[in-house]
């Protein structure tokens, strides 16, 4: 259920409420801060070259074991699919060390692929690599999407600030230029 406020002929958001980001021509841009960052993820502004308002770091611990299955991440972004399809996942993130990770939940899925950047050539600097383990094979990133709404959640691997995430993009094949960086947020609602 979702409370509506109006004021003087205007529909307002209420704090609080989050936000469901729209999908639109196969394309969906959404700024990593423009969800609360519960602890261990925390907001930082002091490594430069991010977009938006700042950045995301994982603050916790190294995490050396695979999440429990029924373990709901607390880093969670709301979307709206309205082309159906395979999205490629990319997330424009900042590493500390040749290897960094996170875990990434799709509609609480109890399963949870573990995803990375790893290249020498992208250590201290903003990178899109990203690549799914799933424990049998690195692969490129992408979900097969149904119409209607998404949550996705992250977690934090490689902690004490190893992997800072800026923004992430979902996009069909078709798209053109999909990871600008000045491709501006989605919609929400």
């Amino acid at each position: 259920m979702h409370l509506v406020v109006l004021v003087m002929g205007a529909t307002v958001a209420v704090a609080g409420e989050p936000k469901v980001f729209q999908e639109k021509g196969g394309l969906l841009v959404i700024e990593v801060e423009s969800s609360p960052s519960t602890a261990p993820w925390v907001s930082g502004t002091a490594t430069a070259g991010y977009t938006g308002a700042s950045y995301t770091a994982w603050e916790g611990p190294d995490v050396t074991k695979w999440p429990p299955a029924k373990e709901v991440f607390a880093h969670q972004f709301r979307f709206k699919i309205t082309k159906p399809g395979r999205y490629i996942f990319a997330v424009r993130n900042w590493i500390k060390q040749e290897y960094a990770s996170y875990f990434v939940q799709l509609d609480g899925a109890p399963t949870h692929d573990h995803y990375f950047s790893f290249k020498k050539q992208n250590v201290q600097k903003w990178s899109w690599t990203t690549w799914v383990d799933t424990g049998t094979e690195h692969k490129a990133a992408y979900f097969d999407l149904t119409a209607g709404e998404h949550t996705l959640g992250f977690k934090g691997r490689t902690g004490y600030q190893g992997i800072l995430l800026d923004r992430f993009h979902l996009y069909m094949s078709h798209v053109p230029d999909p990871l600008s960086t000045s491709l501006p947020e989605s919609p929400s609602r």
